[in-house]
């Protein structure tokens, strides 16, 4: 059973338009993807860079998360992995 969601972030100007609104959608859509995963279920989220403030906004949320760059050459994403804590 997999037990887990996966979606994708990119760069550009949040839902809503206003970075605050953005940055407080993010924490509840986190603390809700949080609360429907067990113990341990992962959460895996596609983005086109690295992004350390994402990073601190998953720990915040309760997440130890390692960032994959899966490929080789050319343009990079990033695979966010996080385990709920």
């Amino acid at each position: 059973m997999i037990d887990g969601f996966s979606g994708e972030r990119s760069r550009g100007e949040p839902a809503g338009g206003a970075a605050a609104e953005g940055a407080a959608e993010g924490a509840a859509a986190l603390a809700r993807t949080r609360a429907a995963l067990r113990p341990d279920g992962i959460l895996a989220i596609w983005s086109e860079d690295p992004d350390a403030r994402f990073e601190r906004e998953l720990a915040r949320a309760g997440f130890a998360a390692r960032r994959e760059r899966p490929g080789r050459g050319g343009r990079r994403h990033v695979v966010y992995v996080a385990r709920r804590r």
